[in-house]
């Protein structure tokens, strides 16, 4: 039984990676280590747990979930391009364009909690993903390089996502604080939560499954990439007068 689990996860990890890094292109998957769901999850309760500011964490955490919602929604291969483009805040060069969500969603006139919670959790995914865009690279080493090492890589990382949050997660309640916001009608509460709750009961049923893949990026180095991504977005959000 335990073989078979650690089948399953290795197998839901190496498609959950190659799903997520299809974002720009079929090479970006073998140059660049994009933020899977795991890890964009990891990002947001750091955050979470660092910042200061009043937030609803349940709500910012399906707002995170919230961009790549596509992938589970959209069955036509032709209609996730242009769809990921608009959730994403694509410019014509495929890259996250901050500003232009920053300014769409205008967070200065907020005022409701779980909407603010909602976008800035959204916005949390966007600035991720852009920050993998430049920095990803640093993750791979040189001796990681084929398509099979890098699986085995994007595995380490999801097992680390996972180990991190188990314990956050097991202990949040998700409250219906939505059902949709204006610009966003086809990203529903309903949604996200199966969305969510898909991964969490995922994560759980693995919880004492040992891992025993080859270990090519240590959890102390992936522990700080993220840590500093994370004092990175502190500054930039902390900066802005938008947010």
């Amino acid at each position: 039984m335990k073989k078979e689990l650690v089948r399953e996860w290795n197998l839901y990890s190496i498609e959950e990676n190659i799903l997520i890094s299809w974002t720009r292109s079929k090479e970006s998957y073998e140059e660049v280590t994009m933020p899977d769901k795991s890890t964009h999850l990891n990002f947001s309760v750091s955050y979470l747990l660092k910042s200061k500011l009043n937030f609803n964490p349940s709500t910012l955490i399906l707002g995170t979930l919230a961009p790549d919602l596509v992938w589970e929604q959209t069955q036509d291969s032709l209609d996730i391009d242009e769809e990921f483009k608009k959730s994403h805040f694509l410019d014509d060069d495929k890259k996250v364009d901050l500003d232009k969500y920053i300014q769409f969603i205008n967070f200065s006139k907020m005022k409701d909690i779980n909407e603010k919670s909602f976008f800035i959790g959204y916005y949390c995914h966007l600035w991720l993903d852009d920050y993998f865009e430049s920095k990803g690279k640093e993750l791979i080493s040189e001796n990681i390089d084929n398509i099979d090492k890098k699986k085995t890589a994007k595995n380490n990382i999801t097992h680390y996502n996972i180990e991190n949050t188990r314990e956050f997660f097991k202990n949040l309640n998700v409250d219906k604080s939505f059902d949709t916001f204006k610009g966003f009608e086809s990203i529903t509460f309903d949604k996200l939560y199966k969305s969510y709750s898909n991964y969490i009961e995922f994560t759980l049923s693995i919880s004492s499954v040992s891992y025993n893949e080859q270990i090519l990026i240590e959890k102390s180095r992936y522990d700080s990439f993220i840590d500093e991504a994370l004092s990175k977005f502190i500054e930039d959000t902390g900066s802005s007068r938008n947010l």
